[in-house]
């Protein structure tokens, strides 16, 4: 039996983290060398078939930009999951993730989370080591991967746990 179920997935971190990159990665298979900032909020929509049920996951892309963090309340309402981003060349990336922790926590409560240390292709310019990474995500008790849009490494993995988390 075949079961219909959609689910808002809050994708969330600094600017010029690849969010974009990965949503695009995930569900179109391709990769942009160009930057497009995000303005407010985009999504895009993508059906797995898991477990004998269709699964719609509707993946808001939120705009890492200071400035947009007054509309997080209206972009994060309704999310049953969320995606913390951050570049494992940008240390700044890193240290901002308590603080999207704690404004996903406030805007919808607890919901499923997972972490995605991003541009792993990059490895050469990382100013970030796996092991905090991991260990941030082991303290919150998410699941944790190093991915890259680039290369489409650990992509459909970590979207997968995401589906599975639901």
């Amino acid at each position: 039996m075949t079961s219909e179920y959609e689910f808002k997935v809050i994708v969330v971190g600094d600017e010029q983290v690849g969010k974009t990159s990965l949503i695009i990665r995930y569900t179109e298979d391709r990769f942009s060398e160009s930057y497009l900032q995000t303005l407010g909020s985009d999504f895009a929509l993508k059906t797995v078939h898991q477990d004998d049920k269709d699964i719609t996951l509707v993946l808001w892309d939120i705009g890492g930009e200071e400035k947009f963090k007054i509309l997080h309340k209206y972009y994060f309402q309704g999310a049953q999951v969320a995606i913390l981003v951050y570049s494992i060349t940008d240390s700044v990336s890193f240290e901002s993730l308590p603080q999207w922790y704690n404004s996903v926590l406030e805007h919808v409560g607890k919901i499923p989370m997972i972490l995605l240390g991003n541009k792993k292709d990059l490895d050469k310019l990382r100013t970030v080591d796996e092991n905090e990474g991991r260990h941030f995500a082991k303290n919150k008790g998410m699941p944790f991967f190093e991915t890259s849009a680039k290369t489409a490494d650990n992509v459909e993995d970590a979207f997968l746990t995401i589906s599975k988390l639901l």
